[in-house]
Protein backbone atom coordinates (compact mmCIF):
# COMPACT_ATOMS: atom_id res chain seq x y z
CA UNK A 1 0.00 0.00 0.00
CA UNK A 2 1.28 3.45 -0.92
CA UNK A 3 0.64 6.30 1.49
CA UNK A 4 -0.12 9.73 0.14
CA UNK A 5 -0.40 12.94 2.13
CA UNK A 6 -2.41 15.44 0.08
CA UNK A 7 -1.72 19.14 0.39
CA UNK A 8 -5.33 20.25 -0.15
CA UNK A 9 -8.61 20.47 1.69
CA UNK A 10 -10.14 17.22 2.96
CA UNK A 11 -13.16 17.65 0.67
CA UNK A 12 -11.01 18.01 -2.46
CA UNK A 13 -8.64 15.20 -1.50
CA UNK A 14 -11.46 12.76 -0.68
CA UNK A 15 -13.52 13.72 -3.73
CA UNK A 16 -10.49 13.06 -5.96
CA UNK A 17 -9.80 9.74 -4.24
CA UNK A 18 -13.45 8.73 -4.65
CA UNK A 19 -13.06 8.35 -8.42
CA UNK A 20 -10.97 5.21 -7.86
CA UNK A 21 -12.78 3.86 -4.79
CA UNK A 22 -15.66 1.44 -4.35
CA UNK A 23 -16.89 3.11 -1.17
CA UNK A 24 -15.95 6.29 0.71
CA UNK A 25 -16.48 6.12 4.49
CA UNK A 26 -16.38 9.29 6.60
CA UNK A 27 -17.41 10.15 10.13
CA UNK A 28 -19.98 12.76 11.06
CA UNK A 29 -19.00 15.31 13.69
CA UNK A 30 -21.86 17.70 13.07
CA UNK A 31 -20.58 20.70 15.01
CA UNK A 32 -22.45 23.59 13.46
CA UNK A 33 -25.99 24.74 12.80
CA UNK A 34 -29.07 22.68 11.99
CA UNK A 35 -27.43 20.73 9.17
CA UNK A 36 -24.51 20.11 11.50
CA UNK A 37 -26.82 18.12 13.75
CA UNK A 38 -26.85 15.40 11.11
CA UNK A 39 -23.69 15.88 9.04
CA UNK A 40 -20.35 17.59 9.32
CA UNK A 41 -19.30 20.03 6.61
CA UNK A 42 -16.93 17.56 4.93
CA UNK A 43 -19.52 14.78 4.72
CA UNK A 44 -22.13 17.28 3.51
CA UNK A 45 -19.88 18.43 0.66
CA UNK A 46 -18.90 14.87 -0.22
CA UNK A 47 -22.57 14.01 -0.71
CA UNK A 48 -22.40 16.40 -3.67
CA UNK A 49 -18.94 15.63 -5.05
CA UNK A 50 -18.15 11.97 -4.33
CA UNK A 51 -17.80 9.78 -7.43
CA UNK A 52 -18.64 6.58 -5.52
CA UNK A 53 -21.12 5.56 -2.82
CA UNK A 54 -20.64 7.42 0.47
CA UNK A 55 -21.22 6.05 3.98
CA UNK A 56 -21.47 8.66 6.74
CA UNK A 57 -20.97 7.04 10.14
CA UNK A 58 -22.33 8.91 13.19
CA UNK A 59 -20.31 9.07 16.42
CA UNK A 60 -20.98 6.59 19.17
CA UNK A 61 -23.36 8.00 21.80
CA UNK A 62 -20.63 7.96 24.48
CA UNK A 63 -18.42 10.14 22.22
CA UNK A 64 -21.00 12.92 21.78
CA UNK A 65 -20.38 16.00 23.90
CA UNK A 66 -23.36 16.98 26.01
Amino acid sequence: MVEQVPDESPVIALARASDRADLLVVGSRGLGGFLGLALGSVSHHLLQFSQCPLAVIPPRPENIAA
